[in-house]
């Protein structure tokens, strides 16, 4: 008999466990407001260059004209990797809640053993309801599906830099070619020079970096359908890695047997240079005597030619070289995400068990959680071999009572996850006589 005192057995026993139940919300409030409760991942961000007001730079504005569809598929894909990071944001801060909440029925329950001298049924009801929120947030809010927008997001954020970074090389090289040629037309060079093979290579890696320009300006349209079909194939593919870890039906039904598990955890406890560098400026007094030649090309005008050559080859490389990068862009980002789920494996697939002893535990790692255990074909009865989750989703000791008998073993116990298409791993349990 309690004497009228209740389940805890004093008013102030009850009233402690109902303070630890409450403990998880009224903690979540405050850490809330303090801004405690938030995403600790680093996700991607992707700058948009060419959103209105973002760049002061002559160059990228001008890149932005001129790709107008390059920069909007850009625009496109920061935009879904904004809605990503969102997405992590309010999963991660439900995962949160729902951790707390079942370490606060966690803590209710140890109060109530210790304020009560034993496991009563009130114990036991807050054991289910804690098992219960730490199953609900392992169908609901797994951390790999996180893991998945993870990657996805890394994927977009390298898919929309490839963009960007074709924007940054056009701006660069549209630069290189605009600003060197006056320079090189304030020299005042004579005809004759101009027929000399410095001047006329020089011209000509000129002509081809424009020449560049202009391909990749008629092809904006088929650059940004690069792009667009890249994003795509990233959220198919993060779609179908999200479709395959929806929980089978078959996990929702055993939603009662995986928070018996993990009820049964706390119960068993108790029981480069600027390409507008100066190095490329000439002074007032060497235009003024180069000016003054009529001849053939000078030492200085050669020297300028060599330079200007130079800057129009680097140019050219560096944008068709970011030019490939978007024409790769399915292969250099990797556009298909990988499961995050690794495969289901118990570190012992068959065991011995002796009657009255301890038992043997059972280290099971991967997978989908919950995780449930069952026994398929012959079942051993309670007397002769039983399991226990002692840690939920992660240990299972297997046992054999003592006065057990060999019985019909081998018997198997199989281990499965909650995937749509759920993972198996089978341990082989032999039993023995004493």
């Amino acid at each position: 008999m309690n004497n009228g005192k209740g389940l805890l057995g004093t008013w102030s026993g009850r009233r402690l466990a109902l303070a630890a139940v409450l403990l998880g919300p009224v903690l979540l409030g405050g850490l809330a407001g303090c801004s405690i409760l938030r995403n600790p991942y680093s996700f991607p961000e992707v700058a948009n260059y060419c959103a209105p007001g973002a760049s002061s730079e002559d160059s990228i504005n001008t890149a932005c004209r001129k790709l107008p569809q390059v920069s909007k598929a850009v625009g496109t894909i920061a935009g879904e990797t904004s809605k990503m990071a969102s997405t992590v944001t309010e999963r991660v801060v439900t995962s949160q809640i729902i951790d707390a909440a079942t370490f606060a029925l966690a803590t209710g329950f140890a109060v109530k053993v210790i304020h009560g001298g034993g496991v009563s049924n009130s114990a036991r009801n807050i054991a289910l309801a804690a098992g219960a929120t730490y199953t609900a947030g392992s169908l609901f809010y797994p951390r790999s599906t996180e893991e998945l927008y993870m990657q996805a997001g890394d994927v977009l954020a390298c898919v929309a830099q490839s963009g960007n970074d074709l924007l940054i090389a056009y701006g660069k090289a549209q630069a290189t070619a605009d600003n060197r040629w006056p320079e090189l037309n304030d020299l005042g060079i004579s005809n004759i020079c101009k027929a000399e093979p410095k001047y006329k290579d020089m011209r000509l890696s000129q002509s081809k970096l424009r020449e560049a320009l202009a391909s990749v300006e008629l092809s904006d349209s088929a650059l940004a359908d690069m792009l667009a079909k890249a994003k795509e194939a990233t959220l198919k593919s993060l779609r179908q890695q999200l479709l395959g870890q929806r929980p089978s039906p078959q996990a929702y039904l055993n939603a009662g047997n995986s928070a018996l598990a993990a009820a049964g955890t706390l119960l068993s406890n108790y029981s480069g240079r600027d390409s507008n560098g100066a190095e490329g400026k000439i002074t007032r007094s060497t235009l003024t005597n180069l000016k003054q030649r009529i001849n053939s090309c000078s030492p200085e005008e050669e020297l300028e030619f060599d330079k200007a050559k130079a800057d129009f080859e680097q140019a050219t490389l560096a944008f068709n070289a970011s030019v490939n990068v978007v024409g790769d862009v399915a292969k250099s980002c990797s556009t298909s995400i990988a499961s995050p789920i690794t495969a289901l494996a118990v570190s012992q697939a068959a065991v011995t068990l002796h009657p009255g002893e301890d038992g043997i535990v059972i280290v099971v790692s991967g997978g989908r959680p919950p995780l449930r255990a069952s026994w398929v074909g012959a079942s051993p009865n309670d007397a002769d071999a039983t399991f226990t989750w002692l840690v939920a989703d992660q240990q299972i000791k297997l046992r054999e009572p003592a006065g057990g008998k060999a019985g019909t073993s081998p018997y198997t116990l199989r281990v499965s996850d909650s995937s749509l298409v759920p993972l198996t791993a089978d341990i082989a349990v032999t039993t023995s006589a004493k």
